[in-house]
């Protein structure tokens, strides 16, 4: 899948703002696939991508491979190999931490969805709402208000990589820096989503209040 333009890296309009947006292209390429091992991976991220959004930790692991795992991160500014993942339990422990901090609210803008055998790419610019103090003290960036709520901005480059029975192994991604003043926005109080504020979601939940949705599991 290409959407047949180049996406600017710069900030979303949050009015536009849509943490399931990954999960339901994924799900709108899904109708195009009709290899069964594609089929299989595409279902796996796309699961991945909506347990993720929604903080719903027990279906995020269900997609998660037991056997191995292995998470880099290519191209950053920062320092971040010592706290990527490289087994199940880190992995546990890894998106326990992003869910109870709260930084897993991001909206994935997708240019190119690229899916093989036993991977699948992304080519996309990141959105995620953060607030001051989070990139104050994640980040070391200084000239932000530790109180204000900010959208964030990155392009980015993600491949997720897949184990023999189709389960995610892996997420090897290419940065293009760090965080700087020039990708940070203030958001209004009026439109900061109110996921920010409140409890994760279950999967379950989910589609049981949007039953329009064809979300197939095979």
């Amino acid at each position: 899948m290409y959407v047949g333009k180049e996406i600017k890296t710069e900030a979303i309009d949050m009015a536009n703002f849509d943490v399931t947006n990954a999960a339901m292209i994924a799900n709108e390429h899904l109708k195009t696939l009709t290899d069964p091992r594609q089929r299989k991976i595409m279902i796996n991220f796309r699961d991945h991508a909506l347990a993720e959004c929604l903080g719903d930790h027990e279906a995020l692991m269900a997609t998660c491979s037991r056997k191995h795992q292995r998470y880099i991160i290519h191209g950053s500014d920062l320092d971040l190999d010592h706290m990527q993942p490289n087994n199940y339990d880190d992995l546990f422990d890894y998106y326990k931490a992003l869910i109870d901090l709260n930084v897993y609210i991001i909206h994935t803008e997708l240019e190119k969805l690229i899916v093989g055998q036993d991977a699948i790419m992304l080519d996309a610019v990141v959105h995620q709402v953060l607030s001051g103090e989070q990139i104050q003290d994640f980040f070391g960036l200084e000239g932000v208000d530790r109180e204000t709520i900010y959208q964030a901005w990155s392009r980015a480059g993600i491949m997720f990589i897949f184990d023999e029975d189709g389960m995610g192994c892996g997420e090897h991604s290419f940065a293009d820096g760090g965080m700087s003043l020039d990708r940070i926005r203030e958001i209004p109080e009026s439109l900061i989503p109110p996921q920010y504020f409140s409890e994760p979601e279950t999967v379950s939940e989910y589609l049981t209040a949007h039953p329009e949705l064809d979300w197939p599991s095979e």
